[in-house]
């Protein structure tokens, strides 16, 4: 039997005093190529996370668990089908999704209207589609912080 991947809190990531500073964000974005509003969308991704206590699932886990999942599927139809994790944005998503799962979304949109969710999962031939994962995303940050239609998921945010 497969187990879920592992959830762990989010941790607001802390930027040090420096960053407010001009000189340092100057000397980051001209030496480094990276914006001060990438780590400011960063830090309010997950510190909305944290304030709102969601829980995602570890990275890692999540990979793992995705291959896994694939693999146990092909094996199981016989190797007649070719089994990719799809990505669909959740406005364009046709399947059902459970109210806990939505309200857990509606959250943080409140919160971060910017942000934007999507699922991801298992299909084949965009026909038979299993394990759906939600999904937030904004710029180069995202966290999957729900799974549904799994014998352990919990409806429960």
């Amino acid at each position: 039997m497969l187990t879920l991947p592992r959830k762990r809190k989010v941790v607001s990531p802390r930027v040090a005093k420096a960053v407010t500073e001009p000189k340092f964000v100057t000397k980051v974005q001209s030496l480094l190529g990276y914006g001060l509003t990438k780590i400011l969308k960063q830090q309010s991704l997950a510190g909305v996370l944290s304030e709102l206590g969601v829980s995602v699932f570890n990275p890692t886990s999540v990979e793992e668990y995705k291959a896994r999942k694939r693999s146990e599927q092909y094996n199981k139809a016989g190797n007649r089908f070719e089994w990719t994790w799809k990505r669909t944005a959740l406005k364009d998503y046709q399947q059902p999704v459970p109210l806990g799962v939505l309200q857990l979304a509606l959250r943080i949109a409140e919160r971060l209207p910017e942000a934007k969710f999507s699922v991801d999962q298992l299909s084949t031939h965009g026909k038979l589609q299993v394990d759906p994962f939600l999904v937030v995303l904004m710029g180069p940050m995202e966290y999957y912080i729900a799974q549904w239609d799994e014998p352990t998921f919990s409806d429960e945010q």
